[in-house]
Order: C-alpha cells, then structure tokens, then sequence
C-alpha cells in the first residue's frame, strides 16, 4: 500500500481469469446494460520447463495495479475467491460480488466492509452492477474510489496475510510455533 499507486493507471476496469460457461453468460448479461468497457485478460506464462508460478503472480500484480478498478466475477463456490485477497494486497478498487444467504455464505460478506474496503455488488442486478461501475469511473469518484482500494489493502497486509492466517489456523488447531 505503498508508494504512487495512482500513476500508470491503463485500464478503467480489469478483470483476470478464464471466461467459460456461467462466467460467459453473466457477461453477455450484463453486457446488455451500459458499462465502462472491461479489459479481459488471462495472466499465464510458460517457458519450455513448464509454468513459472511466480513470474505469472508479478504479471497478475503488475496489471492489477495499473486498473483503476477490478471486476471480481460471481464465484462458483459459496466463498470469496483468492483473488478477492489479491486485487485487495495490490491496492486496486476491488468490486466483488455479495455472497447469497444459501448456507449461510452471506456470513463471508462480513469479512471486508462494503465501500470501506472493497465495493459490493449483488450479482442477479446487472444494471446496479454497471451504473456501479460507470459511477467508480467518473472523475468525482476518483478519491473515493482511491481511499476504498487503500484501506481495502492496508486491510488486507493487516489481518489477511498467509502468515497472519496460517498463524490464526494453527492457533484454533491448537498447535504453537516450534512445536510438532
């Protein structure tokens, strides 16, 4: 959350990751309703050893942070992604779907506080979701804009980071560090 993060800002609205079948569909979808355009991208790198797993982390985290903001799809799973954690640590605008009610996944809405660190938006409303991201592209927007992505990283360094986590988890399981 450091340094001139609001330099080399390229794209308005980013979004990283494979668009299939449901994702395809929920795009077509809101693509009936006028929204900024969104830049789609797949971050992959592969030399003739295989994936280089972190060369392909420094891309993602490179184009994320040249987004302004970040569109997180509807998950295929009934929690926030990893990548919610990820946009969040690179100090972009996070917009990312609420979570539904069914087993009581809605509890993992509380986990980032909406238009404090993150922007919610309820997948079934296509319309709100592309007014919501129309307004986080206007110029008024901007300081807003950029105070949710700060906080939303400061956040997320805070109280998110795998070894505040694993730190967390081994508590509840009982273990202590340098104990096997």
């Amino acid at each position: 959350c450091k340094g001139d993060w609001l330099a080399h800002k390229k794209y308005d609205t980013l979004l990283l990751g494979s668009v299939y079948g449901l994702r395809g569909q929920w795009l077509e979808q809101l693509g009936q309703y006028n929204h900024p355009p969104i830049k789609i991208g797949r971050c992959h790198y592969e030399d003739a050893n295989g994936a280089d797993i972190r060369k392909i982390a420094e891309m993602m985290a490179e184009d994320v942070r040249r987004a302004k903001v970040f569109l997180n799809l509807p998950p295929l799973t009934f929690a926030h992604v990893t990548k919610t954690v990820e946009v969040m640590a690179c100090g972009t605008a996070l917009v990312t779907p609420e979570l539904p009610a069914i087993f009581r996944a809605s509890l993992n809405n509380t986990l980032f506080k909406d238009k404090v660190e993150c922007f919610y938006y309820d997948p079934k409303l296509k319309a709100q979701t592309a007014r919501l991201l129309n307004d986080l592209q206007k110029p008024e927007m901007e300081a807003e804009r950029e105070k949710v992505a700060r906080q939303g990283c400061l956040e997320v360094h805070e109280k998110h980071s795998l070894d505040v986590r694993l730190a967390w988890m081994f508590d509840k399981c009982g273990l202590k560090e340098g104990k096997q």
